[in-house]
């Protein structure tokens, strides 16, 4: 029995001091303004009990922080997400000095975000580092040479919105039923697909990889929600979290992808780079046998 009893003592330590740590707001974690004798914990800071109900009264995160900020009175906002200690900036200014500045080139290693990469950390938009350095570098030498901030893609824009002015003229974007955005998406869509791919897509591609877009994007949030902050609730409600949804989403996408680069193997050629695809299958061939963050493996 004392050592039944020992083991619990152990254990509900063990808990309190993991409740504790959950719970301690870190030193200089923002807003960072110093707490008076008659202000409560609530004056200075968000407690951290007040993300999710403020979540589910304005369903739309950037109303969440804006109403903190107000609240709080400060542009700078220290949370936590589940397990992730979060900072929020609001201003112009903030805002610009963390898209510029070095020390906040960093980008988060979430499970949510990995799951969101098809379970992978790679390519330019949750990546950080050397890997992040040299696929940007890549990405962004092969598109201005393909065209990118020059007349061929000003060009490729105003195919596009010429395409987008028909949708227009035939109704289809009315706002009856349409909003203008499932319009003008597959326009955006397109000039990427084009410098990436070499072509347009279209048909039953075009519709399918919208509608699964536009599903990840209606239930989630840029943070992930629930299945960010509580991971581990998919294995007690996948669907309810929205994991199963993910993971078919993710199917969907590679699947359209892999069907994409497996036409370019076909017609490869190295003397000819069409595209982006074509420049990174010959990246892959030029380094074969070695290290290397030009890699075919999506998952």
């Amino acid at each position: 029995m004392s050592v039944l009893l020992a083991v619990a003592i152990v254990l509900l330590i063990s808990v309190i001091l993991y409740l504790v740590r959950y719970f301690k707001r870190p030193t200089n974690f923002p807003p960072g303004r110093s707490r008076g004798k008659n202000e409560t914990l609530g004056d200075f800071g968000p407690p951290w009990w007040s993300w999710p109900h403020l979540a589910q009264e304005l369903r739309h995160q950037h109303l969440v922080f804006q109403r903190l900020s107000q609240r709080y009175r400060s542009p700078v906002l220290g949370l936590r997400l589940g397990g992730e200690l979060t900072v929020v900036v609001l201003s112009h200014d903030l805002v610009h000095q963390v898209l510029t500045r070095e020390e906040f080139e960093g980008r988060p290693d979430t499970f949510f975000l990995r799951l969101r990469s098809m379970g992978t950390r790679k390519g330019i938009t949750f990546t950080d580092g050397p890997w992040w350095m040299e696929q940007r570098r890549f990405v962004m030498s092969h598109f201005r040479q393909l065209g990118y901030g020059k007349q061929t893609m000003e060009a490729i824009m105003l195919s596009e919105l010429a395409s987008l002015v028909r949708r227009l003229n035939n109704r289809r974007c009315s706002t009856s039923g349409v909003t203008f955005s499932s319009c003008l998406a597959p326009s955006v869509l397109n000039v990427l697909w084009v410098l990436t791919a070499g072509t347009r897509i279209s048909g039953e591609h075009l519709d399918r990889l919208l509608e699964l877009m536009g599903r990840r994007m209606r239930a989630f949030d840029l943070s992930g929600g629930t299945l960010s902050r509580y991971p581990w609730l998919r294995h007690i409600l996948p669907n309810h979290t929205g994991y199963s949804l993910l993971l078919e989403i993710n199917t969907g996408l590679k699947n359209i992808i892999m069907e994409m680069i497996d036409e370019h193997r076909v017609l490869y050629n190295p003397e000819n780079k069409r595209d982006l695809v074509d420049a990174f299958l010959c990246e892959m061939e030029n380094r074969t046998g070695e290290k290397s963050t030009f890699t075919g493996r999506i998952l």
